[in-house]
């Protein structure tokens, strides 16, 4: 399953639990973290009954040509895929997954095409880490501030959010299990060396419009649950404030509501032919 929306995956999973068991083998591909923790809660709730699970991040860029009912690779990168158990110590259940998951797998590494590779979860979440801090930190604050990427470095009120953001997320993720365990994530704990990949990111994507501004233009699915709302749901179970991730959680979701309510306002109008019939009733009513 792959799914850059993570309300699209979940609603995706739910219509079609009723044909998924513990044989069956999904895969998360969604932006943002915590999806799993959802899935499970919501969907899935009895362990043993559970599916495999994997999380995917494709680095690839992959569109679907309705003309040719083909799909074009527009840029070429890596599917790294990882799996996560219910809890550190496998229990008897969970043995048979591995082959289900190494067959999954295999399955995927034979398209050369797609580049997959099967990694440690330290690994894979050092990968997915960094793009999910840029959409918690940067993200809202063009939302806020209504400037583009370029904007963003030239003003001071920008740069000092995008600081205090991340200040709280590295303080969250400080005192995360998942990345004590992990020593290629330490690099990411040191607040002055993500502030500066931050800065490099936001340089490489200056010509273009932030994603979250046109997401909520257009009405696109927003995944701030699992951005700024993860990192406040894990910080929440730390006993960790993080007031500015908060007051851009609730921003982003007021963003989008109001947004919401304006395309409801609109008066759809369909667009038709006007037949010989239509044009000489009109002027018939008109001539009076």
């Amino acid at each position: 399953m792959s799914s850059e929306s993570a309300q699209g995956a979940l609603e995706a999973l739910d219509a079609v639990k009723h044909r998924v068991d513990k044989d069956t083998t999904v895969c998360l591909m969604t932006e943002g973290l915590g999806v799993l923790d959802d899935v499970r809660q919501k969907i899935f709730a009895v362990p043993e009954k559970e599916p495999t699970f994997l999380l995917g991040s494709m680095s690839s860029k992959f569109v679907f040509n309705r003309n040719f009912d083909s799909v074009r690779q527009l840029r070429h990168g890596v599917w790294n895929i990882t799996s996560v158990q219910r809890s550190a110590v496998m229990s008897t259940t969970e043995q048979p997954k591995i082959e289900t998951q190494t067959n999954f797998v295999r399955s995927l590494q034979a398209a050369k095409l797609l580049h997959t590779e099967y990694t440690p979860f330290d690994s894979w979440f050092r990968y997915k880490l960094p793009g999910v801090i840029f959409d918690s930190a940067v993200e809202p604050v063009c939302l806020l501030l209504d400037v583009p990427y370029a904007g963003l470095l030239q003003n001071a009120s920008a740069r000092k959010l995008i600081s205090s953001l991340l200040e709280e997320i590295v303080s969250v993720l400080r005192l995360m299990p998942e990345v004590g365990r992990g020593e290629t994530l330490h690099e990411l704990l040191d607040v002055d060396r993500a502030k500066k990949a931050l800065y490099r990111r936001i340089l490489h994507h200056r010509s273009r419009e932030s994603r979250l501004v046109r997401d909520i233009r257009l009405g696109h699915p927003v995944n701030v649950d699992y951005l700024n709302g993860y990192f406040l749901r894990r910080a929440h179970a730390l006993g960790v404030k993080v007031p500015t991730n908060k007051m851009m959680w609730d921003l982003v979701k007021a963003k989008n509501a109001i947004q919401a309510q304006e395309r409801e306002s609109y008066i759809r109008i369909e667009e038709t032919s006007v037949t010989p019939e239509m044009e000489d009733q009109h002027t018939s009513t008109s001539s009076y």
